[in-house]
């Protein structure tokens, strides 16, 4: 389960998903070209391209009137995820040092930047952020404005005029560095008649789109009230609601007052307007990784696990030890990919499910280049079934659906491998915490159907009747972010099915428009089988659609303090009938939380099989190396005070697939369901 708030989402696309607005300014107004403001060699714009800046300046009210805001002060409310966050942030300018303050669903959260240290105070740390965290570094990166283009020498070329909303704009591009020494491609598009800013557009292969809106006069300038952030993961809305420029500021605003600071400053930190190198790439041409750059890294993955953990004792692992065991190795292990297997295993000791050390080529943002190896897959959907590794879903025109794979077919081998030596070989690539076998073995073939284009596939089979069969497939290229699919159709003229397999992007809006098309049904079911979870936040925003009343779906027990997952009731306006949750060994994290809150509150009968047992909320906080680190920062109880981490969800009935009925074309689990819905008597129970 992933926490949801500006943090980890900065962690996700490394740009900054709500880098919202200096009050009311777009965020883009203070991008640049260059890192730490070091100047490019002199580079002149093209005479178009300085006359739609300079037009620009001007609509905002001249550099005069810019460079006289010393201090911003700005109220905010933003719609994520179907929940209000309420946030606050005040600038100091001259000095470049900040303080915001966001109350979310996951409690409040106050960071800030004394003009060489960023500090962070909420639930799960309260202390100094560490200077090798990229978040430390894009904060102490002194970027020049716009407005400053001559100076900095960023250069421009102008592309031709699209439309956006029906207006006209104008529309440059140029590129970026990121605090990993990525550059990252953005386009800027110009209101035509006002030259102010109407959206941009962020990325290299993943896009990260801002619009601005509602443009009003602030103090003789113009402000965007309406922000909206766009990805391929979230949406969020905010509002202006109060902006004030030159307040009078209070120093200590600006400095971390609290409990003893978990990580100190270091001794040679220097202050934001410090000279700064640009950033360069961790990783040499060979794959090979400096001293430098491993040590820091090392420290940085072990030092925010040791700060942010909910149990001091870490379980009863010796964390320091830990610490200690694997820093000699640090001096040892040069490559890359070796590097980052190294950390994984280190961070595995914990045997907790969300805590994992990603690679640079899992790592996807606005970052992410087309020089990363082109990865695919063959469309099959698999489960373990009786000791079988079954077929239970082909992707339509994907190779193996092209190929004749049907539901039901039992695959026996994958590049030689049976399903047992797969799920060894996945278990000593893979240490930590242990799920089922049921989870863990399809994990183990997905991770032999999924790869490199480059490299076929081979799968020995057994069709529906049982003849083998060898298949050689060719992986079909997978988008870099999993698309969120959303089902919703009408199985009888009661009983409405929604179906959808990620907590991500718009699945509150869909889910929002479903309830209201089954408002007239009796029963409802909800399927999140294969559904591995996602943004937290959503279970609590879904939830209210369909109860009347408050509730709560658990309780997280962070290091600081305990937060509950409540929900708030909407009235009339919930889903009013019968509602059934479909399950299985692949459902996992926010799914799970989803899912067991409702049924200890008598609001939902489970069917299917037990789930995954992986729920822990966590964080992704990137890496100097360009990988990034997954971690856990709390416990999870459900409203009963049971713990799901490792245990998972029991149905009210369990319902097992058959491979005879997938052959057949029938869903055993949503059969049953249907059979509960109508208010028939159950079928007997059908078990494994």
């Amino acid at each position: 389960m992933t926490v949801t708030h500006a943090m980890m989402k900065r962690a996700l696309f490394l740009i900054g998903l709500l880098g919202l607005t200096l009050a009311g300014q777009p965020a883009v107004t203070t991008a640049s070209a260059q890192p730490g403001g070091q100047p490019s060699q002199a580079a002149e714009n093209p005479p178009a391209v300085v006359g739609i800046l300079e037009k620009h300046i001007a609509a905002l009210g001249g550099r005069e009137k810019l460079a006289s805001i010393k201090s911003v002060e700005q109220y905010t409310e933003s719609e994520v995820f179907g929940s209000t966050q309420k946030g606050y942030r005040l600038e100091d300018r001259e000095k470049h040092r900040y303080y915001s303050r966001n109350e979310t669903s996951a409690g409040i959260v106050e960071s800030g930047f004394d003009g060489t240290r960023v500090w962070r105070k909420a639930s799960f740390f309260q202390g100094y952020l560490q200077d090798s965290d990229p978040q430390v570094k894009a904060a102490r990166q002194r970027q020049p404005t716009l407005a400053e283009y001559q100076t900095s020498h960023q250069v421009f070329r102008q592309l031709p005029d699209e439309t956006v909303n029906g207006i006209t704009c104008l529309v440059l591009e140029t590129s970026e560095t990121d605090p990993l020494g990525r550059t990252v491609s953005i386009k800027y598009y110009f209101d035509a008649k006002t030259y102010l800013l109407k959206q941009q557009i962020e990325g290299n292969e993943i896009k990260q789109t801002t619009a601005w809106d509602d443009y009003r006069q602030v103090e003789g300038r113009p402000v965007a009230f309406q922000t909206t952030i766009t990805n391929p993961q979230i949406t969020i809305k905010t509002k202006l609601t109060g902006v004030k420029y030159n307040v009078p500021l209070d120093p200590q605003k600006f400095i971390y007052a609290g409990p003893a600071a978990k990580t100190e400053p270091a001794a040679n930190a220097q202050p934001a307007w410090a000279s700064h190198p640009a950033p360069t790439a961790a990783t040499s041409a060979t794959g090979v990784l400096t001293e430098a750059v491993r040590d820091e890294t090392f420290e940085l993955v072990w030092k925010t696990i040791n700060e942010s953990h909910w149990d001091a004792t870490f379980g009863g692992v010796d964390w320091k030890a830990v610490h200690d065991r694997y820093q000699p190795l640090v001096k040892q292990e040069t490559n890359e990919k070796a590097f980052h297997e190294m950390l994984h295993k280190m961070v595995g000791e914990l045997h907790h499910s969300h805590v994992r050390v990603l690679p640079p080529d899992q790592v996807q943002g606005v970052g992410t280049h087309g020089e990363r190896p082109k990865m695919g897959n063959v469309g099959l959907d698999l489960r373990w079934l009786k000791q079988q590794l079954v077929v239970v879903a082909v992707e339509p025109e994907s190779p193996a659906a092209k190929a004749g794979f049907k539901p039901g077919f039992v695959v026996t081998k994958i590049n030689g491998k049976t399903p047992p030596e797969a799920y060894a070989e996945y278990v000593a690539k893979h240490p930590g915490i242990r799920l089922s076998k049921e989870f863990e073995y399809v994990r183990a073939a997905n991770s032999l159907l999924s790869g490199e284009l480059a490299a076929k596939v081979t799968i020995e089979l057994l069709d529906g009747a049982d003849q083998p069969q060898s298949v050689e497939l060719s992986r079909q290229e997978t988008p870099l972010q999993r698309p969120v699919k959303f089902l919703v159709k009408r199985l009888t003229p009661e009983v409405g099915y929604v179906k959808f397999n990620l907590f991500f992007g718009d699945v509150f809006d869909q889910f929002k428009r479903a309830v209201e098309e089954f408002k007239d049904t009796k029963a409802l079911i909800i399927d999140v089988r294969g559904n591995p979870g996602g943004a937290g936040q959503l279970s609590t925003s879904i939830a209210a659609l369909l109860n009347e009343s408050d509730g709560s779906l658990g309780k997280s027990q962070y290091r600081f303090q305990t937060q509950d997952y409540l929900y708030t009731g909407t009235g009339k306006n919930a889903y009013q009938g019968k509602i059934l949750i479909l399950v299985d060994e692949l459902s996992a994290s926010t799914a799970e939380v989803f899912t067991a809150g409702l049924q200890e509150n008598g609001r939902v009968q489970v069917l299917g099989t037990p789930t995954a047992g992986a729920v822990l909320p966590s964080l992704m906080l990137p890496l100097p190396t360009g990988g990034a680190l997954q971690y856990v920062v709390a416990n999870f109880k459900t409203p009963q005070g049971t713990r799901l981490e490792g245990t998972g969800v029991k149905p009210n009935l369990e319902v097992h697939l058959q491979r005879k009925s997938l052959l057949a074309g029938t869903d055993d689990v949503l059969q049953q369901a249907l059979l509960v819905a109508n208010q028939k008597k159950a079928e007997t129970v059908v078990k494994q």
